[in-house]
């Protein structure tokens, strides 16, 4: 009775300290997975959970993991793919509608100029002004266009200097106030007359002003 009670001693223990081996064990390869999972960076193009394992669950879930990955670095390269694609698409729009633009507008620019100059009815010299100013717009709404492809493609570059601020945000309302007034909207300008100046992109500001 006594041998037995030994024996089934013994075989407790022995499973006790099996049990507390595996545990440990699952619980380092937990632990690399999420340290795994940590590292891997979203610009990898090839990172993944590899770990000798002869526990099922553990296999299971780096298979699964890695298959999240896969898929990911498929979309994203994908997205990347389409990305550039799109920013030719823009870039070769903005320069095939340049040409024809700058010829429009030489000619909306001699037709305000010669409406002016030969005392033209003041409708007519006003719809030649107007049709310049719209081409005016339009080169600059492709010159977006064109600066979009650029800042998509990491071509853009931000030229900083010192700026009046105020001065941009009145000129910028300004481009907006017939179209309000045509609307019916009051404008109410609330804009210090003191110059405040600040180092940025005339340019990118006003895009942001605009949008």
């Amino acid at each position: 009775m006594m041998i037995l009670f030994v024996v089934l001693s013994f075989v407790m223990v022995f499973i006790l300290i099996w049990q507390q081996i595996q545990h440990k064990k699952l619980v380092r390869e937990i632990d690399y997975i999420t340290s795994r999972l940590d590292t891997i960076s979203v610009i990898s193009e090839n990172g993944f959970v590899l770990i000798p394992t002869d526990n099922d669950s553990i296999k299971k879930l780096s298979a699964a993991l890695n298959k999240l990955l896969q898929d990911f670095y498929t979309k994203k390269s994908q997205f990347e793919q389409s990305k550039q694609a799109m920013a030719k698409v823009l870039t070769n729009i903005s320069h095939d509608i340049r040409t024809p633009l700058t010829v429009l507008k030489g000619n909306s620019e001699m037709l305000s100029n010669i409406t002016n100059t030969y005392s033209a009815s003041e409708n007519v010299h006003a719809m030649a002004v107007k049709i310049d100013q719209k081409a005016d717009d339009l080169i600059s709404t492709i010159n977006d266009y064109f600066t979009m492809s650029k800042i998509t493609s990491g071509d853009f570059s931000i030229k900083m200097k010192k700026e009046n601020i105020s001065r941009i945000c009145q000129d910028t309302i300004l481009d907006y106030y017939d179209l309000l007034e045509q609307k019916q909207f009051e404008v109410n300008i609330q804009i210090p007359d003191t110059p405040i100046f600040a180092y940025t992109d005339n340019e990118a500001l006003q895009r942001i002003l605009k949008i």
